[in-house]
């Protein structure tokens, strides 16, 4: 994701940013995801007897044939032989680019928030995420470079002018809406909740998101957040990667992540930088 799983959302409540902040339209009001289309739940993968393969090819960029090709009729052998894909798949990539937009939603006290973002991740956690937009204005510009350690490194607007700094990766003014940090939300946390052995799996459809094929899984695990009772993976199956997360309490939207123009494998050592203008 150079651009998140998941681990984004923080920077949108950054308190440093100034007072005040304006509110502005809202990238993600939490409704409908535009470019997502689901049918379902199936009882088989794309390229499977039955579907009828209307996506073509199951080859995958990790040279292998596919889940979809080989993955029985039973749905819990199906599911895990997905997660076991995503496995593999998660375990060769090296560093994430992608553009995404978050929506957070702070059930009890009804605040929300939202934001497009340019998002960085290389292993084994490092993280950078750019504003491009936001429901905040203030925070619009500020970027944070978080490397896996206790610290963050800000670049925001203080009083009019930009400023570098560093504050814990705890401090409330970097939490989002939810009191998550970046290492909450990280990807390495992520992707820990998704393939978590413990957790109970099912599918919940098949599609497309923005032209690319998909399924959705539904998540029960105890690895997710606090608050959160279950969640949804929607994950691209040709790079096997989650490119929509959504968490949940009880029936309510409380958190969503999604990717789009997602780069894999090719690291930029300057996104990891407070210099220039992203």
């Amino acid at each position: 994701m150079r651009t998140k799983l998941a681990a984004i959302a923080g920077v949108l409540a950054l308190g440093i940013a100034g007072c005040g902040n304006q509110p502005a339209v809202m990238p993600d009001s939490g409704g409908a995801v535009n470019g997502l289309q689901l049918s379902g739940p199936t009882s088989s993968y794309p390229g499977t007897s039955g579907y009828g393969s209307p996506y073509g090819s199951t080859a995958n960029s990790y040279g292998s044939a596919g889940y979809g090709s080989y993955a029985p009729a039973n749905p819990q052998a199906q599911v895990q032989s997905l997660l076991s894909s995503v496995a593999q798949a998660y375990n060769q990539d090296t560093s994430i680019r992608a553009q995404v937009t978050v929506f957070v939603q702070n059930l009890q006290t009804g605040e929300s928030m939202s934001g497009d973002m340019d998002y960085w991740f290389e292993k084994p956690n490092s993280t950078a995420l750019y504003v491009i937009d936001s429901s905040e204005s203030n925070t619009v510009g500020t970027k944070l470079v978080w490397m896996g350690g206790d610290q963050v490194a800000v670049r925001t607007k203080f009083i009019g002018f930009w400023v570098n700094t560093s504050v814990s990766v705890t401090d409330s003014r970097i939490l989002d809406k939810r009191g998550d940090s970046l290492a909450d939300t990280s990807v390495g946390r992520m992707m820990s909740t998704l393939l978590d052995p413990q957790a109970q799996v099912s599918m919940l459809g098949s599609g497309s998101y923005l032209g690319q094929p998909v399924v959705q899984i539904a998540v029960v695990s105890r690895q997710s957040l606090p608050g959160v009772t279950s969640e949804r993976f929607t994950i691209n199956t040709q790079s096997m990667l989650p490119v929509i997360r959504e968490m949940y309490t009880g029936n309510q939207l409380t958190y969503r992540i999604q990717l789009k123009n997602v780069q894999l494998n090719a690291p930029d050592p300057s996104a990891f930088t407070l210099t220039g203008d992203t």
